[in-house]
């Protein structure tokens, strides 16, 4: 397994490096750690040129220095790195590195957005879910041990999202889950199936959950988000999977997305599974 870990050298891009270290451990992976330089200005002028490289100097030297610390870090965990550095527009030079690496999965830390930063702008983890079809695994807090053995997959039932279901389940084989909760959420703005149909359908889920002790919900809340946060709270879920599906942006607009919304709330790690 390949591993894609972004750093702008935050305690929460630090959080994420140390995390995907143990999960490089569990899976035997390579992590390539990678910091995307933004300049607030372009010029294609031979004196602007001229400035942007006196400038690029300095800054490089000071970013190679930072990276050196992170390989430190990544030393501690007896995991080799390598890093990458390029001056860029973050979202595009992500998925240049991904095109000539073919990553297996990104981890990303993220302090999330609210209001109307989360509808107008967006975090960049926020963009990275709309225009990268990986899986990316978001990390918002420190958690020295990483542990996984009470996992959440919220979904629409679906046929693309049980190949997202099986998915999860490879991702979490290293760390022996103990109990998977497959649940579907009823709200009063969108419409479902009659309930028995849909318990039809969360079954279909659990059979592919083979040895694993798999339980199902279909549950009523004010909204998809709400109602994966609350159960998470409830049963104290050590980490949600779901299936990302690409949304237009005027419909995204509208309506919301429910993985963005979640990777915005939630405190757990949230593992977005990419899909076409």
């Amino acid at each position: 397994m390949k591993i894609m870990v972004p750093t702008d050298f935050s305690e929460c891009a630090d959080n994420a490096l140390k995390q995907a270290c143990q999960i490089a451990q569990k899976q035997n992976s390579e992590i390539h750690l990678i910091h995307v330089g933004v300049f607030p200005f372009y010029t294609k002028d031979a004196i602007g040129k001229d400035i942007l490289s006196k400038l690029k100097s300095p800054i490089t030297q000071s970013i190679e220095e930072l990276l050196s610390q992170r390989k430190e870090i990544a030393r501690s965990y007896s995991i080799e790195i390598q890093t990458h550095f390029v001056f860029g527009n973050f979202i595009s030079s992500l998925i240049d590195y991904d095109e000539s690496e073919n990553f297996d999965l990104v981890v990303m830390g993220s302090y999330g957005a609210s209001g109307k930063q989360e509808w107008f702008i967006g975090s960049n983890t926020q963009k990275l879910i709309r225009n990268l079809s990986k899986n990316v695994l978001v990390i918002k807090g420190p958690n020295e041990n990483l542990s996984l053995k009470n996992a959440m997959f919220p979904s629409n039932l679906t046929e693309k999202d049980q190949e997202a279901f099986v998915k999860f389940l490879e991702f979490l084989k290293p760390y022996n889950i103990v109990k998977m909760h497959i649940l579907s959420i009823n709200t009063a703005s969108y419409f479902t199936q009659p309930a028995p149909l849909m318990m039809e359908l969360l079954d279909d889920f659990k059979k592919l959950a083979l040895g694993i002790k798999c339980t199902t919900y279909f549950l009523s809340d004010y909204s998809v988000e709400a109602g994966i946060r609350h159960f998470s709270d409830e049963n104290k879920i050590d980490i949600i999977g779901i299936s990302n599906l690409v949304k237009h942006p005027i419909k995204r607009f509208f309506q919301g997305s429910n993985v963005e919304m979640l990777i915005n709330h939630s405190d757990l790690p949230v593992l977005v599974i990419g899909q076409v």
